[in-house]
């Protein structure tokens, strides 16, 4: 509820405390929570593009990446629009750090959903997985 807050708040220091607590917390959303997930996470992208202050936007990319393990395809193509508009407007390194760190998230999601699938289908043992995975 901290990101409502944030969305509508003016002062760069209030801001930046809603949008810092919360990231830590989005980990314990479960699927249940989809509605409200459904509102926070436009309320992300706007803090991310929007804000002119780096800790916010940075702070706001760490929720996006801490939220791509219970978002859907579409939900994880936009994050990748949100990271390609925040590197254009803001080449610092944290934000580019973070853009990394959600990118690598992104890929170790898509990745595992597309080789579990595959060895699913091709009903590959449980032997031959372990040594792929190490």
């Amino acid at each position: 509820m901290l990101f409502l807050l944030a969305a509508g708040e003016e002062k760069k220091k209030r801001k930046h405390a809603c949008v810092c607590r919360p990231h830590h917390h989005q980990k314990q959303l479960n699927h249940r929570q989809l509605l409200v997930k459904q509102a926070i996470l436009p309320r992300v992208h706007g803090l991310a593009l929007k804000t002119t202050v780096a800790a916010v936007r940075v702070n706001a990319l760490l929720c996006l990446g801490d939220m791509i393990q219970i978002l859907d395809k579409h939900a994880i193509l936009d994050i990748l629009q949100t990271i390609q508009r925040c590197t254009a407007v803001d080449h610092s390194a944290p934000t580019l750090m973070c853009t990394l760190g959600v990118s690598n998230s992104i890929l170790k999601q898509v990745l595992f959903s597309y080789l579990l699938n595959l060895f699913v289908k091709h009903k590959i043992v449980l032997g031959i997985l372990n040594t792929c995975l190490t």
